[in-house]
C-alpha cells in the first residue's frame, strides 16, 4: 500500500482524502478527478468490485480473460 501513496507524492498530487492506513487491507486515495483503490489480493477477492461494473462480454473475451 505504501508504494501507491509514494507514487502519488512523487507526482506532487495532494490527496483530498485518504481512508485506510499501512495495516489496512484496502486503502482509498481521493485525488479529486480520480479515486484510487489499493487493496490486498485477499480483499480484492472478497469484495469483487469488478462485478459492480461488469458488463456482458462475448464469451471469447471472457475465456481469454481466464
Amino acid at each position: 500500500m505504501r508504494l501507491h501513496h509514494r507514487k502519488v507524492k512523487e507526482q506532487d498530487f495532494k490527496p483530498l482524502g485518504v481512508e485506510g492506513d499501512l495495516g489496512s487491507d484496502w486503502v482509498l486515495l481521493d485525488l479529486g478527478d480520480v479515486i484510487v483503490h489499493a487493496m490486498t489480493s485477499q480483499a480484492r477477492e472478497y469484495y469483487q468490485l469488478e462485478k459492480l461494473w461488469s458488463v456482458d462480454r462475448p464469451k471469447e473475451i471472457e475465456q481469454e480473460a481466464n
